[in-house]
């Protein structure tokens, strides 16, 4: 069942899906929340835990009202890539263990230069980023530090356990994502037989075509 609260009885996540940044766990998410003993929340990315980002509100009672829909599920989830993103957040860890301690993570890496490319292309598009490929990286270590997927993982394995947590890659998931959903439902006691529709098409895809950014550096053309 899923977990409760007992100050507030009302029920809380036990499964954080915590990034890669740009590694498919939006796909992911929509994905597990598509099995009927699985609940994720509604909003991706509410980064409750992470005071580094203010996208939404960081009040308990929000947080919490993300999951009051949940019934049966055994498994109750939400996505956050901002809680792997040192050393600009920190801290994460230690607020979600105060959270719930029984907490489990899945982590998905993906090919490092991949990511950077693709995480540069996220601020293209968004109007964050401005510079040329190789400038960007050059000004902004967060595009290296996120690739280093030890460094971001040692929090957790440290506070939580290796146990707690499930790592895939990004390769994996988009060549097999059948095959990788059932291993991720076999570990998380779900039943595994779960057909999930649509697995294998791309989420949160990032478009064709950009605005032009200034500069002509490195995948500009």
């Amino acid at each position: 069942m899923a977990v409760v609260d007992s100050m507030s009885n009302k029920k809380i996540p036990n499964l954080f899906i915590i990034g890669a940044m740009k590694s498919g766990t939006t796909s992911l998410h929509e994905y597990l929340n598509e099995h009927p003993d699985i609940f994720m929340s509604e909003v991706k990315e509410p980064g409750y835990f992470a005071e580094c980002m203010n996208y939404y509100p960081k009040e308990l009672a929000w947080y919490e009202s993300l999951f009051e829909d949940v019934k049966d599920e055994v498994i109750v989830g939400e996505s956050s890539t901002n809680y792997t993103k040192l050393p600009i957040c920190t801290d994460v860890v230690e607020k979600i263990w105060e959270f719930n301690p029984d907490a489990r993570f899945i982590y998905v890496m993906r090919n490092p230069v991949g990511r950077v490319i693709s995480h540069y292309w996220h601020g293209v598009k968004y109007g964050d980023e401005r510079n040329d490929t190789l400038a960007a990286i050059k000004q902004k270590p967060e595009y290296v530090c996120f690739s280093d997927y030890a460094t971001q993982l040692e929090p957790y394995i440290e506070r939580f356990g290796m146990d707690k947590i499930y790592i895939l890659t990004f390769e994996s998931f988009i060549s097999d994502p059948v095959t990788e959903l059932k291993s991720i439902f076999d570990w998380l006691g779900v039943d595994s037989g779960v057909a999930i529709k649509n697995a294998g098409s791309a989420r949160n895809a990032l478009p064709k075509s950009f605005k032009k950014v200034k500069g002509s550096g490195w995948l500009h053309d």
